[in-house]
């Protein structure tokens, strides 16, 4: 069974757990998200995954076991 995971921020560190996560055979890429729609449209078709400028939508929306929060430092409180 996979793990559901999901990346909020698609900036260079949130790309790069995309990247990872979507090569893992133990993990489901479910979801990325960026208040940066372009950029999170842009990550989930790159990954084949869905895209969300809105992280409450997209946590309400999918079936997420995991969350990486890859937002500058400052925004992780409220992320999380």
């Amino acid at each position: 069974m996979k793990l559901n995971v999901a990346v909020i921020g698609t900036g260079a560190m949130g790309k790069s757990h995309a990247r990872v996560y979507s090569g893992m055979a133990t993990v489901n890429l479910v979801a990325v998200c960026d208040s940066n729609a372009e950029r999170a449209k842009n990550v989930a078709s790159e990954f084949k995954t869905n895209f969300y400028t809105d992280y409450m939508e997209m946590i309400k929306k999918e079936k997420i076991e995991a969350v990486s929060v890859c937002v500058p430092t400052k925004y992780h409180k409220d992320a999380a």
